[in-house]
């Protein structure tokens, strides 16, 4: 059986063809077979553009077999308006019988044919026949429907002639119009490349949304140079969006996002979307960089003293954080000490101190605990005592005069 290879957009109107052969050969009791299959999506770049392409195709598979009593029907000739026509499923056949005289092997009568039929027997033997004396060798069967069926073939043979061309990146030359406005045939976009495109795009003119009017995806889709190279922050924003989780999406962008970073191409449809990846990267790496310079930046924070004990410390207030109780509203006061240790304290009363303020604290540890893996000195009953920052005393001697200069010139 016979495969070809043809454009998913030519399915049906094959079919219907096929089928109406199909049909006379039934009639005229020749098995024939056929099978379509389903539509499959190939990637393609044309050498030539360097531009690349979803083709969608789909395999035919037929086959008739015009035998009777050890003779097969291999095609036919015919001579219409002087012009020969060849319907045969092999070039050999056609270059052998193209210049045929149109004489019939079998009456061998010399009368004026335009159509004539090449059988051949299991032994190998071949005849020309007329087409009123096909029928003695084929029980009847017109030698219209071999032609029919082998100038089908013969078109199907080459749309996957050229289409194999094609699919196999062998094309070196730019393909027409009529190929390119097939609805099988799209040109679709490297994902890698057209972040590259963005991420240049966007450090140039700056991030323009989807609504603008000059907005930044209308630049890339513009961008005419296809051999772009693949930029460091493209590739580091496709590991990005690949390594999330399931939990991690926060929503439908992402996810949309993903489904198009996997496919790895993508139609001029999807530009709006996968452009704006770039920003978007580009702020989830400064939240990234700056957590990591506060874990860095944080100090490892130990238990002070033991449960029980009174202590005394010079601090400093972080900050305060309300809660609601059964017992009305509270607050939390968190401070830190010199050696980056974290005392907490509960009071229904504020600090009377700035954040940042050096204050001393006293109180009675109730408890040590931990808050997100932190350790943490909680106080009660504590009193807190804003540190007073005196200025040194200047020693001018037993001249007066000299402070009383000072705080003139100053």
């Amino acid at each position: 059986m016979a495969r070809y290879i043809i454009l998913a957009s030519m399915r049906d109107g094959i079919r219907k063809k096929i089928q109406h052969i199909i049909n006379k050969c039934r009639k005229n009791n020749v098995p024939c077979e056929f099978s379509i299959s389903d539509v499959r999506e190939q990637l393609v770049t044309n050498k030539k553009t360097n531009k690349e392409y979803s083709i969608e195709v789909c395999d035919i598979d037929v086959e008739a077999h015009f035998k009777y009593n050890g003779w097969k029907a291999l095609g036919m000739v015919q001579r219409k308006d002087g012009i020969i026509q060849c319907y045969f499923d092999n070039d050999t056949l056609i270059s052998q019988y193209k210049n045929t005289d149109f004489h019939c092997d079998h009456c061998r009568k010399r009368v004026h044919r335009n159509s004539i039929v090449v059988l051949e027997n299991e032994s190998g033997e071949r005849k020309i026949v007329g087409t009123s004396c096909v029928k003695e060798f084929t029980n009847g069967l017109d030698g219209n429907l071999i032609a029919l069926f082998n100038e089908y073939t013969r078109f199907l043979s080459d749309q996957n002639e050229n289409l194999n061309v094609l699919l196999q990146g062998e094309c070196e030359e730019e393909l027409s119009h009529d190929f390119y406005d097939n609805p099988s045939v799209k040109r679709i976009y490297n994902v890698a490349k057209i972040l590259s495109i963005a991420s240049v795009i966007i450090d140039k003119y700056g991030w323009e949304p989807s609504n603008s009017m000059n907005a930044t995806w209308k630049v890339v889709y513009e961008y005419k140079d296809d051999n772009v190279e693949i930029e460091d922050e493209a590739i580091k924003a496709i590991e990005w969006v690949k390594s999330l989780k399931d939990n991690e999406f926060g929503g439908s962008y992402l996810f949309n996002m993903r489904q198009v970073i996997d496919a790895e191409y993508c139609s001029a449809n999807f530009f709006s979307l996968l452009v704006s990846l770039i920003p978007t990267f580009r702020k989830h790496e400064r939240n990234r960089l700056l957590n990591e310079q506060r874990e860095a930046d944080k100090q490892v924070s130990n238990y002070i003293g033991k449960v029980g004990d009174k202590i005394s410390e010079t601090v400093t207030y972080i900050a305060s954080y309300s809660y609601q109780s059964q017992f009305g509203y509270g607050f939390f006061h968190i401070f830190r000490d010199d050696n980056g240790n974290i005392i907490k304290w509960s009071t229904g009363n504020g600090v009377g101190s700035n954040k940042g303020d050096k204050v001393i604290i006293s109180g009675r540890i109730k408890d040590h605990a931990e808050y997100r893996g932190e350790k943490q000195t909680v106080l009660t009953r504590c009193k807190v005592t804003k540190l007073v920052e005196i200025e040194p005393v200047h020693d001018h001697g037993n001249n007066p005069m000299d402070y009383l200069d000072e705080l003139v010139n100053s």
